[in-house]
């Protein structure tokens, strides 16, 4: 998946897709290949170079809340 435009030093980012489990997720999660999960891919800044971390959950055990800030 490419980074998002306003995936940079300045401008961290997440985002958020559901689909089909890989086999090795499957394996990993014992869970039915095939199976939905939702996707969280997040990318850090600081002080440091960015780094990635992709989140994967099955949807029917799990909800995605966030609290962003506003102003």
């Amino acid at each position: 998946m490419p980074a998002s435009p306003t995936s940079t030093r300045a401008h961290p980012g997440r985002t958020c897709t559901a689909s089909p489990r890989l086999a090795s997720e499957s394996e990993q999660l014992g869970e039915a290949l095939g199976s939905i999960v939702m996707v969280i891919r997040r990318t850090y800044a600081g002080a440091r170079p960015l780094g990635t971390a992709d989140i994967i959950v099955p949807v029917d055990r799990f909800e995605l809340a966030y609290a962003l800030p506003v102003g």
